[in-house]
């Protein structure tokens, strides 16, 4: 004799039983031969949703919370139970390019102004290491701002977005030095520093006259020449 399974939506097959003698009755054992052909659905105890009811061999996928991207998986195996779950979420890559990719400028020279683009909205930014003295960091935007009165090797600075998303991109910064151009009898001189010259009146009087190199960017040339130590040639 033989029946369905009970429980037909997850289970298949037969459940039997042999008239062994009629006469008296006598009934053989149970022959149990149903398999699951379904998972039932199952709360998530980690992450607190349902797994909907599942055929087996099959995975079931719930998508991940925003702002993450991909989804969960989970196998209904061939015995008719889930399986562990797979975590394929990923937080959002960021792609984000500045304007300009180094920064190089003089002493007293202003980082000119650039911008960040990225590919979608970030709300704001971290940087790798702390920047010079004179340098400022906007955590809003993303940029280096200011001047430097010394001289900076060339230093690479990782700037990175907040969560919720994850990039990443990298700068360089450089300061060179400020020198004021050749400018007649005056050499090529470094910004804050004193040029010596001939005196104005070589001819008339002997020693040397001075110039000052200003600590400006653009470089500039002082206006007033010391000739404190031009005195007048012996007859």
């Amino acid at each position: 004799r033989y029946k369905e399974c009970e429980n037909t939506e997850f289970y298949d097959g037969i459940i039997s039983r042999e008239c062994i003698d009629a006469d008296n009755s006598y009934w053989s054992e149970v022959s149990n031969n149903c398999y699951k052909v379904k998972c039932e659905s199952s709360v998530d105890p980690v992450y607190n949703f349902t797994w909907p009811v599942t055929n087996t061999t099959t995975y079931s996928t719930i998508p991940c919370d925003s702002p993450y991207t991909g989804n969960y998986l989970r196998e209904c195996n061939a015995s008719g139970e889930w399986e562990d779950v797979i975590d394929n979420c990923q937080l959002p890559i960021v792609v984000c390019t500045p304007s300009i990719e180094n920064i190089n400028i003089h002493r007293f020279e202003s980082v000119p102004q650039y911008t960040i683009e990225c590919s979608t909205n970030v709300d704001s930014f971290t940087i790798s290491d702390a920047l010079p003295q004179g340098f400022t960091f906007n955590s809003n935007t993303g940029t280096i701002s200011g001047s430097s009165s010394t001289i900076v090797s060339t230093v690479e600075y990782t700037i990175s977005v907040n969560t919720p998303y994850v990039g990443s991109f990298n700068m360089t910064l450089t300061v060179e030095e400020t020198y004021c151009p050749v400018d007649g009898k005056w050499s090529e001189t470094a910004a804050g520093s004193i040029a010596t010259a001939e005196c104005e009146d070589s001819i008339n009087y002997e020693g040397t006259s001075s110039r000052s190199c200003l600590e400006v960017y653009p470089p500039q040339w002082s206006d007033d020449i010391v000739n404190t130590d031009c005195t007048l040639r012996a007859p």
